[in-house]
């Protein structure tokens, strides 16, 4: 259902399934949470993820989860955080090879430019040129138009989670440096994508309907 965009029946269903469950496991929790974020109830989506976590603390989906959540709600501090004590150390071609482009994201976000791009090149010259990071790395780097670099950029080994995680991480450094027809567009290409849920599809519609709200 969720992958149909039929958000708010998913939701309902994991509602019930959490009433009716005898057994409480953390994917449960996850689950729902991830279900209240794509509806943009970032409290709910924060209620159920910290269930989750309160059953397993060094839950992985969970924790990046609850990463995804702060980002989302616009609380980058909190965000900064959850990522320097959970994912702190992620290398980029490992699986959660994403996070330094996440931590460069948030540092910008907190007005920390300068030391973000330095780190960020430095995690460049020691990535993998083969891995789907080190084009995404390539792109946040870049100088001029965002839209253009993408076109570029070579993501034939990506699998469809990773060529996902190219279109968030495109749309937020053009949103960042107000390309807002970029960003509005590569926002709608992730929600567009079939196959899978991801995080960062959520937090393009979020940030789709603060643009409407604007309108």
């Amino acid at each position: 259902l969720m992958s149909l965009g039929l958000y708010d029946k998913g939701a309902d269903d994991f509602e019930e399934a959490l009433k009716i469950s005898k057994d409480e496991k953390p994917g449960f929790y996850v689950a729902a949470s991830v279900a209240q974020l794509f509806l943009l109830k970032d409290a709910a989506a924060r209620e159920y993820v910290t269930k989750a976590l309160a059953l397993a603390p060094h839950d992985r989906a969970a924790q990046e989860l609850n990463l995804m959540i702060a980002y989302q709600s616009g609380d980058f501090k909190t965000a900064k955080t959850i990522l320097e004590s959970n994912f702190a150390n992620e290398a980029p071609d490992g699986a959660y090879g994403h996070m330094p482009l996440l931590k460069y994201l948030i540092a910008r976000q907190n007005g920390e430019e300068a030391g973000a791009e330095a780190e960020l090149k430095q995690q460049m010259e020691t990535a993998d040129q083969d891995s789907w990071v080190y084009p995404v790395m390539k792109v946040l780097l870049s100088k001029g138009d965002v839209g253009k670099t993408v076109s570029q950029t070579n993501m034939g080994k990506a699998t469809l989670a990773q060529l996902g995680k190219l279109y968030f991480y495109a749309a937020e450094k053009a949103r960042l440096e107000g390309q807002t027809g970029n960003a509005n567009l590569y926002y709608r290409l992730l929600i567009n994508m079939s196959g899978g849920i991801f995080y960062e599809q959520a937090s393009a519609i979020c940030q789709l309907a603060r643009v409407d709200k604007k309108k």
